[in-house]
């Protein structure tokens, strides 16, 4: 959606510790990583192999001129701004006229109740701290209307992380909330913690069942044949008018 090109100058707003600003970097992109926490800036300033510009900076107070990037990618970042509506202008703002932004958040138009829902626990979104989720999600209506008062107009959408997704997904969400309380007593974390287990036993034995994990999301795919089949996710595309 992104339609990167080399000479493209991209925000990944709200990077965490850097994994889709990783993918961009091999199509030649001028990337820019933006996080509110250091710690994950840090864990990517630690790759020998990272060419990212690093800002740590607040998505509602950015610190860029006018106009400064063709294009923005906010990946799951949203929901965790209280100011969602400041952000978004922030990021109209900073954007070329023609420019593109591409964000994914959790979608509430799906009334189907998730296996962490159905069991009642409490996961890393509902306490304090750098993954807490001020906004439950978005309906496709609400994040029109969003998008639209920042002078930008959605072109594209697409819902993803259906039944069988969403359950693997959270299948390893729980095992994960287990590890972190049982190990850390942790009720909240960054996503640099979770980089951290990479060389842990319980990551060793999530590689060996990782394959299974992957082939049972891809069951929707036989499952959810268009891709405006409401999902747990909802990816917009948007553009600032010329």
């Amino acid at each position: 959606m992104l339609q990167i090109q080399t000479e493209d100058a991209i925000l990944d707003l709200g990077s965490g510790p850097g994994y889709f600003a990783n993918a961009s970097i091999g199509q030649k992109a001028s990337t820019f990583c933006l996080d509110i926490s250091l710690r994950n800036l840090l864990s990517i300033k630690a790759r020998e192999d990272s060419t990212l510009s690093l800002i740590n900076a607040e998505a509602e107070k950015l610190p860029f001129n006018n106009e400064s990037f063709g294009k923005v990618l906010c990946s799951e970042v949203l929901e965790h701004i209280k100011a969602d509506k400041a952000a978004l202008k922030e990021i109209s703002r900073i954007l070329k006229p023609g420019g593109i932004l591409v964000m994914s958040v959790p979608c509430s138009e799906l009334k189907v109740p998730t296996l962490i829902e159905l069991l009642g626990m409490k996961t890393v979104h509902d306490y304090e701290g750098p993954e807490y989720h001020y906004h439950s999600g978005y309906t496709i209506a609400e994040l029109n209307e969003l998008v639209n008062a920042s002078d930008m107009v959605i072109s594209d959408f697409v819902y993803f992380c259906h039944f069988f997704s969403k359950l693997a997904l959270d299948i390893i969400s729980i095992c994960h909330l287990m590890i972190q309380r049982i190990r850390t007593g942790k009720t909240a974390w960054h996503w640099v913690d979770i980089q951290d287990l990479s060389s842990s036993t319980s990551f060793k034995i999530y590689k060996v069942f990782f394959p299974l994990f992957l082939w049972a999301s891809k069951l929707d795919g036989l499952f959810y044949l268009s891709p405006k089949a409401k999902g747990y996710g909802l990816i917009i595309k948007a553009r600032k008018p010329l």
